[in-house]
């Protein structure tokens, strides 16, 4: 009973120091977040010259959205004496009026602004509906604004003032946010005048989701003067509800004091008796669970031993899987290792030569290597994708003889080399469509048959199509080496290889067949094989008639009939945000080959910056970077900076469907993968510039 206790009065503790934690981040949060749209809407002001007020509401209208706390954004200028009558001619682009500058008398009526050195009247207020008394009001003749106006433009920072009885005329008490607004030298003669936000703390406390019953409430005050205790909200309570934490608060220069309140729990001993029946339950229950146990010893050993040989096995089964893990790892690092050596050998010859058509040799040739190591990587790339299920296939008519001719001149080149004749076995004139995934479809063939070249040293390939009543088949059959009964029965699981002697003769990551089961299977098919070790192999593999697969939708090629040796972009502003050096350089001079100088922001922050001064026709963003990623990068150019119609191209090496889904979801148009595909660039490029 006492242990019970004990814990539930521990646990209430715990759960009453991470609701006070939770309440105190929440209205910090909510704080801060008023902060950043006054100091957000403070650069957009010293930034842009005339800001009118349509500008003004569609950049205020899209912050209030987020901040149901805040009554209203305003813009109020600094107006000395001798421009005053100046101010008043000019038409305020809030109302089409000229504005009339006013303050409230003694009686509370409103009155033409009396002479002072300097004015500050309320220029814009958005939304102005129900604001409208506010415009024109000089914050400088109300003694409580002005003392928060002095300390605003003098510390150069937040200020707030003290509670304010609001000229919107509403019953409740809000607090005037005031943010300086400086030109680029942030000096006495640059000052522009303050951003400001009207805020509630009654819908403050309100929004504030504080836990699932929304019973806890909030009361706020304001104590920055000792001994002077000014209330800004206090919270509906009555003696059901108990004070359970208060804390001071020092935001904008202003100290405030905040009092939580949550309901009076009534503790009930009921469950505490029950514990202690409980306990004496589970007593009772393990001195009869000790006397089974004395009496069946032997039936526990005979089920440790029965353990013990199961954990023997499964013991043997992680040894093999790890065999197999060690041996992929080994046939991995030599598939990538060998296409990266001739890479960089083929570098180094290319660097050292003065013949530009011999260092162009080279380079084809390492451009080939490099095709071989993408390969490998698309292999591995491809198996995880099916093996977390997140393969999409489509079905598409396909004509099967245009597709065989495809597949035979791809390999014919590798043929001739090592004087292998390929042949075809299919009647043309049928004219044969099949409905399956085309990319796929011709994966799995060129899978089958460049491993028919790759183990066959002298004879034929032949690639057999044939068609029943329900399936059509495709048939490759080679004079190779043959595969053993043996290595016939792991050749389809992946990471599998005849034997380590095929990965050190003919390489290979072993997924290659385990991927095209899978695809197979994925339209619908199955796949045999008929081998003899020294006679050569037949891969048989079939899919139905109907195909399983959902059709797919007729999108235009919108970039095929481009042709990049015509286009130019000259005469294009791009701005290029990628964060390594190299990259940089690489995407730079690729753009330079069709005269477009772009510039560079290193990260996100950088790239908002730039928008923010300058116009750019299009932007090319890379997704992973310091401070701020591309993808959040995305969304403040969209929704802060409002610059919806810029076409945004993504640059990533990433290259999942989940991570082009989110890049479009962040608002960007188009997703470009690494390494960079040059006419791609380019084709992608000029489709949005010149739809602009």
């Amino acid at each position: 009973f006492y242990g019970a206790a004990s814990v539930k009065k521990e646990k209430d503790i715990q759960k009453q120091e991470a609701k006070i934690l939770v309440v105190q981040n929440a209205i910090s949060q909510k704080l801060d977040g008023i902060t950043a749209h006054l100091g957000l809407l403070a650069t957009y002001f010293a930034s842009s010259d005339n800001v009118n007020f349509k500008e003004f509401k569609q950049f205020t209208s899209k912050q209030l959205d987020y901040s149901q706390e805040i009554l209203a954004f305003e813009w109020i200028p600094y107006v000395s004496a001798n421009k005053l009558t100046d101010f008043e001619k000019h038409e305020n682009t809030a109302t089409g009026k000229p504005l009339y500058i006013k303050e409230k008398s003694l009686d509370g009526a409103w009155q033409p602004a009396g002479d002072r050195r300097n004015y500050f009247p309320v220029k814009y207020v958005y939304p102005l509906e129900g604001n409208e008394d506010a415009l024109g009001f000089d914050l400088a003749s109300s003694k409580v604004r002005g003392v928060a106006l002095s300390k605003a433009k003098t510390l150069n920072e937040l200020a707030l003032s003290e509670p304010i009885n609001l000229v919107q005329n509403t019953s409740e008490k809000g607090v005037l946010f005031l943010y300086p607004v400086f030109g680029e030298s942030s000096t006495e003669d640059d000052f522009q005048g303050f951003v400001a936000a009207i805020v509630s703390l009654k819908r403050l406390s309100q929004t504030l989701l504080f836990d699932h019953n929304n019973s806890i409430s909030a009361s706020f005050f304001d104590t920055t003067i000792p001994g002077k205790k000014q209330a800004i909200y206090i919270a509906d309570t009555d003696n059901s509800q108990m004070l359970f934490k208060e804390y001071q608060l020092l935001i904008g220069k202003r100290m405030w004091q905040v009092e939580l309140y949550e309901p009076i729990v009534r503790t009930s001993w009921l469950m505490y008796w029950l514990a202690q029946i409980v306990g004496m339950l589970f007593v009772w229950l393990l001195i009869t669970f000790l006397i089974s146990v004395t009496g069946t010893n032997i039936q526990i050993r005979e089920q440790v031993a029965k353990q013990t040989h199961t954990l023997r096995k499964e013991k043997q089964k992680a040894d093999e899987a790890s065999h197999i893990k060690g041996q992929f790892l080994a046939n991995m690092s030599h598939e990538v290792r060998t296409p990266i050596n001739g890479i960089k050998g083929l570098h180094y010859l290319a660097l050292q030569q003065n013949d530009w058509q011999q260092a162009r040799s080279y380079i084809e040739q390492a451009d080939g290597a490099l095709g071989v190591l993408l390969r490998v990587l698309n292999d591995v790339l491809d198996f995880s994708k099916m093996e977390a299920g997140k393969l999409d296939l489509i079905q598409e008519p396909i004509n099967v003889a245009s597709l065989a001719d495809e597949m035979l001149n791809l390999l014919q080149f590798e043929a001739d080399i090592k004087s292998i004749k390929l042949s075809l076995d299919f009647d043309k004139t049928s004219n044969l469509v099949i409905n399956a995934d085309p990319i796929r479809l011709k994966q799995v063939l060129l899978n089958l048959l460049n491993n028919a070249v790759k183990f066959t040293g002298a004879g034929e390939i032949t690639l057999k199509i044939w068609q029943s009543k329900k399936m059509t088949y495709f048939s490759i059959n080679d004079t190779g080496i043959g595969i053993s009964s043996e290595a016939q029965k792991q050749l389809f699981k992946p990471f599998a290889q005849a034997d380590s002697s095929t990965s050190r003769q003919y390489g290979g990551t072993g997924l290659g067949l385990s991927i095209c089961r899978k695809l197979v299977e994925l339209m619908g098919g199955a796949i045999d094989l008929v081998s003899y070790e020294g006679k050569g192999s037949t891969f048989t593999f079939s899919l139905p008639l109907i195909s399983p697969l959902p059709k797919a939708e007729q999108i235009q090629q919108q970039y095929n009939e481009i042709d990049v040796s015509t286009l130019s972009f000259t005469n294009y502003k791009l701005l290029l945000v990628e964060d390594n050096p190299l990259n940089q350089h690489v995407a730079n001079a690729i753009l330079k080959t069709k005269g477009c100088i772009a510039d560079i922001a290193n990260d996100g922050f950088e790239a908002i910056e730039k928008l923010t001064e300058n116009s750019y026709d299009i932007v090319l963003m890379d997704i992973q970077m310091p401070r701020m990623d591309g993808l959040q990068a995305t969304k403040v150019i969209r929704c802060d900076l409002g610059l919806i119609d810029l076409p945004i191209i993504g640059l990533s090496a990433n290259a999942h469907d989940d991570d082009v889904k989110k890049a479009l979801a962040s608002g960007m148009n188009s997703y470009i993968t690494k390494p960079i595909d040059a006419n791609t660039l380019f084709k992608t490029l000029w489709h949005y510039l010149s739809n602009k």
